[in-house]
């Protein structure tokens, strides 16, 4: 209600001044008019004062002093003055009456009360309080004049002076702080109007600017050859600044420097003038790439003599693409002391900034043309060509676009209505209609970028995103512009350009892809380089050494050094074939786990053991997320991890780990030529392995040979010549494996090359000396560029690899593989091509033929010889035997018993000394046997034999159990050799055990097929297995177990000679079991 009634009488403050001014006035008001009491009651204190005015005096002054008090407390400005402005006026109302009426100095101080009440209340209150002063005036005088009001008139001149006096001082105080604050109103609204006056000035040059600016981009817009184009953008900058001196130079990169493209005034007389990109004002903006702007050219310290006289002030800007400048708009004045102002050079700045996109949106327009006119190039189909051209000049079309920040309403030009696809309509669009076309992937990025022009309004508005248009199809678009901001600084309005880009963003994309397959094409060609370099390396490594450790401890530590690896390790399949053991390994954590003996199960708990079982690579790009994967705490910081199958001659040997700190280190394209280098690991172990135990062999011969030494000392010697022989050839084997260079080319359809590695110290085919050039340019012999001109043909045209060789010169020859490239689309786009000397292979390939022959030959004299020999030694042994035997029979009674018995030591020495004989004869003949592999029945090659052994012993308690269907593809004359040792092996050694049990069948090993014998026989010490298979050597006693110590050795030529392997089982009195391959 007391709002209400405050409202009622009194205008509410508007602004914070205005509440300021009326307590200001307040206070004044009511201290004058306490000082004018105060001074009122001194000047009269001796004077004859009716006591009733004293009394009202005191009271009026009491009040005010309320006033002033509550106002000081409380801050209720228009409550006082209502309670002031009546209560003032009902006071000299009732003084009035009191003290003399209307001819009382009371009735003029209703005056103050009438200004109190105009200046701060209503002004149908201060009609209304005149009004009633006026009538309450009228009464009295028509009362005093009629007789029935009687005024006292008890007054003096001091006191009629005084009170005047002071009613004069309000009055003026209070004409003196209105015409004060009326004052200051006035001088603000002038000051308001000068600044309203100035920004209409700037925003209607503003207008005149922006409208000059459409005009101009619409003149340049439309000009899609960059010749007219850049003479447009010329004409339009000299217009825009007032000068006729100007210039465009275009940046060339590949010059590293400026042409000058458009010229006018002065500069005219240099047309097509080159500065380097370091030169000049020129070099200064492309330096910066920023606008530049020189008072006096002529005394400036980086003048370009060329052009030291003739113009005085000069001004570029640059012309930037994507941040990138491709070109200087130039402009200069002749007349001494003219300058370009800071405004000149924000436009030409923002002109220039819409050049950069006419001469961008040209140079599209330009090479889709070019590629038009590269593909067509004939004029059959002018029509087709007409409509991409003109889909190319909409492609180019540019609109204006203005943001009111404050009404938030977005105005558009036509153009822009035809890129947004949509209709213009009379209904404004907002800046929430805008985002809309935007896909929500990137419509937070567009406001981040319109807000932090907002926030720095200094800072070029530039974006290039998507819109999705009313139909659903998508177009990108650029739009670029700046903030425009109020005296204060706040940002008012945006205004700008935008521009369809939607072909160039295709071109661009395809443009990417395109180099980004180069890229990857290249990054693939240089990793399969390096790759192939190392396995070559390892190649050479593994050709010198012999030593299966040494071979594999170099090897691990070559392939972590020249890739730069965390770890890698090599494990080899124990003899069980049941887990595989870690060989080699670098690092700290690789002699740990050697010395601790680390392992794999076969399977799938480990990436090495999944690799061996199944024979083939696996890659954990992310160890974190591969299952399969051990997770090792000594090589913690392992995050990818490439397990090789080591695989030679169709045997699996193991697994090498290759391991990365880096996550996602290796790719598909790795496989295979890792996998090259462990197949060349994997030979080069078996070589080892073949060589190792060739070793032993000849360790063992060399064992016989001292026995039969006195006998053979020919044959020896004919062994020591063969020894040196081999070893002779190892040496030129490890020479011929020592340099293993390969050259890498790349070829286009014309055979000119596109990449090439630096393999040979000739300069004439240095990459840079060949790189560009066609085959007919750098190679001079004619055949040569005829086989490659013609195998590169075949490659493009049926997308086949291929590989030939040949002949370079008279002793050197090649080994060429080609392999197509293929694009994206298919088509083969290159051929890549890897050449490996092969001359010194061909030199070696005859010497070795050579040496085969000799060693067949050597083969053949020593089997005459063996022969020779057993045939001499036989003689003397039944010589002997017979001899003994006739001693024994024929003179039994006439020996002692002593002698008896060292006659019949002598016929078993010779008994067995002549078995001797026939099973090292037997052995050195199974290695020169022919080997002929047939389909036979080992079940039936095994019935055979164990049928013989019990025909020798009827008596003995045997259960022998014969799997069906044994098969195997073998030589059935040496497989039966093995055989008859093996299951004589399992007789002799279970005659103790009753029954004696043999069983013979087939089960598979790592996925292999394995054939088996085991026995319940004395079994022997696992410890002593890696001596089971040596010639003459033995686990038991001759005493209790009669033998040579050669069965064993000959089962397992046997076996080798197959390609298979052999190993056994046992425990001291728990049988033997005997596993064997094919």
């Amino acid at each position: 209600m007391q709002k209400r009634l405050l409202d009622w009488l009194i205008p509410e403050a508007q602004t914070p001044e205005e509440q300021a001014a009326n307590r200001t006035w307040l206070q004044v008001l009511v201290f004058s008019a306490l000082t004018a009491i105060i001074l009122y009651l001194a000047l009269n204190w001796n004077a004859d004062i009716p006591r009733e005015y004293i009394v009202f005096l005191v009271l009026l002054g009491l009040f005010l002093l309320v006033l002033l008090l509550f106002f000081n407390r409380h801050e209720y400005t228009r409550l006082i003055i209502a309670i002031l402005s009546l209560t003032n006026l009902a006071a000299m109302l009732l003084a009035t009456y009191a003290f003399g009426g209307v001819r009382s100095n009371s009735y003029v101080g209703i005056l103050v009360a009438l200004v109190i009440i105009a200046m701060f209340l209503r002004g149908w209150v201060t009609i209304l309080s005149t009004a009633l002063v006026i009538v309450f005036g009228g009464v009295l005088a028509l009362g005093e004049t009629q007789g029935w009001y009687q005024p006292t008139q008890e007054s003096s001149p001091i006191r009629d002076w005084a009170s005047i006096s002071l009613i004069f001082a309000l009055i003026s105080t209070l004409i003196g702080v209105v015409s004060q604050k009326a004052r200051q109103i006035f001088a603000r609204n002038y000051q308001e109007i000068l600044e309203r006056r100035r920004a209409e000035a700037t925003l209607q040059e503003q207008t005149r600017y922006l409208a000059v600016l459409h005009e101009t981009t619409l003149a340049i817009i439309n000009r899609l050859e960059l010749k007219p184009l850049l003479e447009s953008i010329l004409q339009a900058a000299l217009e825009l600044t007032g000068t006729e001196h100007g210039y465009v130079d275009m940046y060339l990169p590949e010059r590293r420097g400026f042409l000058k493209h458009a010229t006018r005034g002065i500069f005219a007389q240099w047309p097509n003038q080159f500065l380097s990109q370091d030169q000049g004002i020129t070099g200064e903006v492309f330096r910066t790439g920023k606008s530049v702007m020189i008072a006096d050219y002529p005394s400036w310290p980086n003048q370009v003599p060329l052009y030291a006289s003739g113009f005085h002030a000069i001004a570029a800007a640059p012309m930037k693409v994507r941040g990138e400048v491709i070109g200087i708009i130039g402009l200069a004045y002749t007349e001494a002391g003219r300058v370009f102002s800071a405004r000149q050079m924000q436009s030409l700045e923002q002109f220039a900034e819409l050049a950069s996109l006419a001469v961008d949106n040209a140079r599209l327009y330009e090479s889709a043309r070019q590629e038009l006119t590269e593909r067509k190039r004939i004029q059959e189909s002018l029509a087709q060509s007409q409509e991409n051209l003109r889909l190319a000049l909409d492609a180019a079309q540019m609109g204006i676009w203005t943001w009111n920040i404050q009404t938030n309403e977005v105005s558009w030009s036509d153009s822009v209505y035809k890129i947004f696809g949509i209709e213009k309509t009379a209904a404004p669009i907002t800046y929430q209609h805008y985002l809309s076309f935007i896909p929500p992937s990137d419509r937070l990025k567009v406001q981040e970028t319109i807000n932090k022009s907002l926030a720095d309004p200094n800072q070029f508005y530039f974006i290039e995103h998507p819109i999705i248009l009313p139909d659903g199809t998508t177009r990108w678009i650029s739009a670029q512009g700046r903030v425009y901001t109020d005296e204060a600084g706040r940002p008012v309005r945006m205004g700008g350009t935008v521009m369809d880009i939607t072909a160039r963003k295709l071109s661009e994309t395809a443009l990417y892809e395109a180099h980004h397959q180069l890229e990857v094409n290249a990054h693939i060609l240089e990793r399969r380089s390096q790759l192939l370099q190392v396995a070559a390396e390892v190649s050479r490594v593994a050709s010198a050494i012999l030593d299966p450790s040494d071979l594999s401890q170099q090897v691990v530590e070559l392939v972590q050094q020249r890739f730069g690896l965390y770890y890698v390790g090599l494990f080899l399949i124990d003899e069980q074939g049941e887990d595989i053991v870690l060989r080699a390994a670098t690092g700290e954590a690789g002699r740990e786990m050697l010395k601790a003996g680390h392992r794999f199960p076969i399977g799938n708990s480990s990436m090495v053991g999944w690799c061996v079982a199944n024979r083939r690579a696996r890659i954990a790009l992310d160890v974190g997320e591969d299952a399969v994967r051990f997770n090792n705490p000594l090589l913690p910081n392992t995050r990818s991890e490439l397990a090789l199958p080591l695989i030679s001659r169709g045997q699996i040997l193991g697994a090498l780990t290759i391991q990365s700190d880096q996550e996602a280190a290796f790719s598909d394209e790795d496989i295979e030529t890792f996998q090259t280098m462990a197949d060349q690991l994997a030979n080069a172990i078996q070589n080892a392995r073949l060589y190792d135990q060739l070793e032993r062999e000849l360790e063992e011969r060399k064992r016989a040979e001292m026995q039969v030494r006195q006998l053979n000392a020919e044959l020896e010697e004919r062994v020591e010549r063969r020894t040196l022989a081999l070893k002779a050839s190892e040496e030129r084997f490890r020479a011929l494996a020592d340099n293993n260079p390969l050259r890498i080319r790349r070829y286009d359809r014309e055979c000119r090359y596109l990449y090439a590695n630096r393999v040979s110290n000739d300069p004439d085919f240095e990459p840079q000396q060949i790189i560009g050039k066609t085959i007919r340019e750098v190679v001079e012999n004619p055949e040569l560029v005829e086989l490659a001109e013609r195998c590169i043909r075949q490659v493009f045209e049926t997308g086949q690899p291929m590989q030939t060789e040949y002949q370079y010169d008279e002793h050197s020859f090649a080994l060429w593989y080609l392999a197509p490239e293929f694009g994206p689309d298919g088509q083969v786009i290159s051929v890549v091509t890897t050449t490996l000397d092969i001359s010194e292979r061909r030199r070696m390939e005859d010497e070795l033929r050579a040496r085969t022959l000799e060693l067949q030959a050597s083969n053949r004299e020593l089997e005459s010889f063996s022969y020779s020999v057993s045939h001499d030694l036989r003689a003397p042994l039944r010589a002997l035997d017979g001899f003994s035997r006739i001693l024994l029979e024929d003179f039994q009674a006439y020996l002692p018993e002593e002698a008896q018995q060292y006659l019949k030591r002598i016929r078993e020495a010779t008994q067995q000394m002549s078995q001797l004989i026939d099973d090292m004869l037997r052995l050195s003949r199974i290695s020169r046997a022919e080997l002929r592999r047939d389909p036979i029945s080992l079940t039936e090659l095994a019935r055979q034999i164990v049928e013989n052994l019990q025909s020798q012993e009827p008596e003995r308690s045997a259960r022998i159990l014969i799997q069906e269907n044994l098969i195997a593809n073998a030589d059935q004359g040496l497989l039966r050799l093995a055989l008859e040792n093996l299951f004589n092996n399992a007789w002799k050694f279970s005659a103790k055990s009753n029954p004696t049990e043999i069983e013979f069948g087939k089960t598979l090993v790592d996925g292999r097929e394995t054939f088996f014998i085991r026995d319940n026989g004395v079994g022997f010490d696992m410890a002593y297995a890696d001596k089971l298979f040596g010639v003459f050597q033995r686990l038991h006693s001759p005493s209790e177990f009669p033998g040579t110590g050669v069965g064993l050795a000959i089962v397992q030529r046997v076996i080798h000679r197959h390609g298979g392997r052999i190993w056994a089982q046992s425990a001291p009195g728990q049988g033997a079991t005997f596993y064997f391959t094919l």
